[in-house]
């Protein structure tokens, strides 16, 4: 066992930062860690709340209206998009669709039928109106 040849700690150091930076060199050649980013990330969620409802802010720049979808259930906001790119060369054309899904739990009901959304320079804004449970009222209790 003579031909054996012992690595160092440094060696072994050395050579675990080599193939990290060609990885991430050729990760960064073929944009794959910007669609990673994308796919970890996804827009962020601001959300606030005032006496009367719950906002949703989210920042989607360049997005078509058109490709995004918002619904409401009793317990969550669900918020999907799509951003579509074309790249045009000299003969064909390649498609870059990037999309995300959104799924908040709502911290207590809110009136589904009077949400409204708007979405203006590139910030969704969804308004929750709160639901307000109705006056409590006396019961009359009968005796036997």
């Amino acid at each position: 066992m003579s031909g054996l040849t012992l690595w160092t700690n440094k060696e072994i150091s050395k050579l675990k930062r080599d193939i990290d930076y060609l990885y991430d060199r050729m990760c960064r050649d073929f944009g794959i860690s910007q669609l990673m980013d994308s796919l970890i990330e996804g827009p962020l969620v601001n959300i606030t709340e005032t006496k009367d409802s719950f906002v949703v802010r989210m920042d989607i720049p360049n997005l078509d209206p058109d490709n995004l979808n918002v619904s409401v259930t009793d317990d969550f906001l669900i918020i999907k998009g799509e951003k579509r790119d074309k790249i045009s060369y000299k003969t064909d054309g390649i498609k870059h669709i990037e999309s995300f899904s959104s799924r908040v739990r709502l911290p207590s009901r809110v009136k589904i039928e009077n949400v409204r959304a708007k979405y203006k320079k590139g910030v969704l804004e969804i308004v929750l109106p709160k639901h307000r449970p109705s006056a409590s009222l006396p019961v009359k209790i009968f005796k036997k």
